[in-house]
């Protein structure tokens, strides 16, 4: 009889608030996975980089996976630029 469970019974004449399943974020992929959640209530927070030294590096990310950050290459910016040219080259 719980309006917010995901299996809310308008019809319901006995309160059971045991066999209530609450919304939540249902995909292992966000932060704030909920393995418990009856339903997806679209409050799914998903991961961005947290290295500032990355090119994808996300500031307004709400939780970091540094598994997904992209790292330039060596002597060079994220726009492919080489840094601390001394040869010219």
């Amino acid at each position: 009889m719980n309006v917010l469970a995901c299996n809310y019974n308008p019809t319901a004449t006995i309160s059971d608030s045991m066999s209530c399943t609450l919304p939540g974020c249902i995909d292992s992929d966000a932060c704030n996975y909920n393995p418990d959640a009856g339903c997806a209530d679209n409050s799914c927070v998903y991961p961005g980089c947290g290295l500032i030294s990355a090119c994808n590096y996300d500031a307004s990310a709400l939780c970091f996976d540094n598994l997904i950050c992209i790292l330039p290459q060596y002597f060079l910016d994220c726009s492919g630029n080489c840094l601390n040219d001394t040869n010219g080259i």
